[in-house]
């Protein structure tokens, strides 16, 4: 969770039902505080607390800014899940946390 002038303005949820590992299945941040380093904040914490050796994340196709996020803090793509909306693709990025451990 992240707060700004004691005023919930993102959060994030981290879990590990993706095939075992670890998955981000929502990043929120507010409409009015975007673009202000929260969404990059609320990544690190997930990482941070990351106990699998992968990251999962996902964005839909059409949200530019998630993708840009994600591959800005070193998140590779991983492949693409069709038909979850109807027109608008679900992008699946990768973070190896450790490798080989």
């Amino acid at each position: 969770m992240s707060t700004r002038s004691n005023k919930i303005v993102g959060y994030v949820i981290l879990n590990n039902s993706f095939f075992g590992q670890a998955f981000v299945p929502l990043l929120v941040v507010a409409m009015g505080s975007r673009r202000a380093g929260i969404g990059t904040e609320l990544i690190a914490e997930a990482e941070a607390r990351c106990k699998r050796d992968k990251l999962f994340v996902s964005a839909n196709e059409s949200n530019v800014a998630a993708q840009r996020l994600f591959e800005k803090r070193g998140f590779i793509p991983s492949g693409r899940i069709e038909n979850l909306d109807d027109t608008d693709d679900e992008l699946v990025y990768c973070k190896w946390m450790r490798r080989g451990a």
